[in-house]
């Protein structure tokens, strides 16, 4: 970087520090005046609504990221063409392109690390304050709908009346197992599971056992008060509803709940939370597309060149807010692709911040 470049993207990240902290704890605030008569009432402790708040910082430094290089750079950049002083630098044959250059790498910097902090801190934290302020609020539910998944490593279908997320306890359970060509080489029926934290696997009881005699002709029933097995592995987690899969866990994990649904015809709740999942792939990218835009916005007016920048760049971002609301929408009501519910916003808009950085006026 020259001089220039260095001058310029100091100003911005000196403003994106600021803005980044101050949004945050914006959002902190409105979530703890949100629940404030909720603690109240269950007389929570201070500790413990300061433990919940703490959880919820990696969130709000998520949501805030894209707003705050949005500000930072249009507020930046504004006071640069406000004050004339990029007549003399565009004057003198400095393209812009090459003057922000700096901004547009960190801001992929931005999406990349967005998307890996949601994955490796943002999510846990969440799940984390969820359950402190579950238990402290009482207000966590006791169990679950019938629930039913895949072990697609193990080839194990699990089905159970109940799950009872607090406990990791699965009611009237059934289980099937079956080999690499899809035939049944097992099933299991017991009056519960227990999920065990330390050695990982479900621990049934009273169950009956169903295998195939050396023939392979006829069924054995075998009854076990208590039964365990190696390959009944599959994390509790998979077992909650899919809104909270998608928000809660891992992509991974979500991405292997979520084709379980599909293969066993749950195709509403499938569509429910693939797209979500889609859009935790391509929001990180946002960060990329409101860059462009404030680039190149401040170079549009004449007069008031900072407020009219800032007003415009938070209208585009309210444009862009509900129009990924929509398509979200219509993927979940199955009127468009999942994949194209969730990358069409970033798409039409990314074309648009080019093409208004292609006619951008120096």
């Amino acid at each position: 970087m020259n001089t220039l470049q260095r001058m310029l993207f100091g100003m911005i990240i000196r403003a994106f520090l600021v803005t980044l902290l101050s949004l945050s704890f914006v959002l902190i605030m409105v979530e703890f005046f949100q629940n404030l008569m909720m603690y109240m009432n269950n007389n929570t402790p201070v500790l413990t609504i300061t433990k919940i708040h703490l959880y919820y910082l990696p969130d709000c430094i998520y949501q805030a990221l894209p707003l705050a290089l949005l500000f930072a750079i249009t507020f930046s950049l504004g006071n640069l063409y406000s004050n004339n002083e990029l007549i003399s630098v565009f004057a003198s044959g400095f393209a812009l392109w090459k003057l922000v250059m700096p901004i547009i790498v960190f801001s992929i910097i931005c999406s990349v690390f967005s998307f890996f902090f949601q994955e490796f801190a943002v999510l846990d934290a969440t799940a984390s304050m969820n359950r402190i302020r579950g238990e402290a609020t009482h207000r966590f539910a006791n169990r679950g709908d019938t629930q039913s998944a895949i072990d697609h490593e193990q080839g194990i279908i699990y089905y159970a009346d109940f799950f009872i997320p607090n406990a990791g306890k699965l009611r009237r359970v059934v289980i099937i197992e079956r080999n690499e060509k899809n035939q049944l080489m097992a099933r299991i029926d017991a009056a519960s599971a227990q999920w065990n934290e330390a050695s990982g696997v479900w621990e049934l009881t009273e169950a009956r056992v169903f295998t195939w005699d050396a023939d392979h002709i006829n069924l054995e029933e075998t009854f076990f008060p208590e039964f365990s097995s190696d390959r009944l592995t599959l994390n509790p987690k998979i077992f909650k509803s899919v809104d909270a899969d998608v928000e809660e866990l891992h992509y991974m994990q979500a991405w292997n709940y979520l084709n379980s649904l599909k293969e066993t015809g749950r195709r509403d709740e499938y569509l429910s939370g693939i797209t979500p999942l889609y859009r935790r792939l391509t929001y990180p990218f946002v960060c990329l597309i409101v860059s462009m835009f404030a680039c190149t916005i401040g170079s549009w007016f004449k007069k008031n060149i900072l407020i009219l920048s800032l007003g415009l760049c938070l209208g585009l971002a309210v444009v862009y807010y509900v129009f990924q609301m929509m398509t979200v929408l219509l993927a979940k009501n199955a009127y468009m692709p999942p994949l194209a519910g969730a990358i069409l916003p970033e798409l039409v808009f990314t074309l648009v911040g080019i093409n208004l950085f292609r006619n951008a006026r120096t």
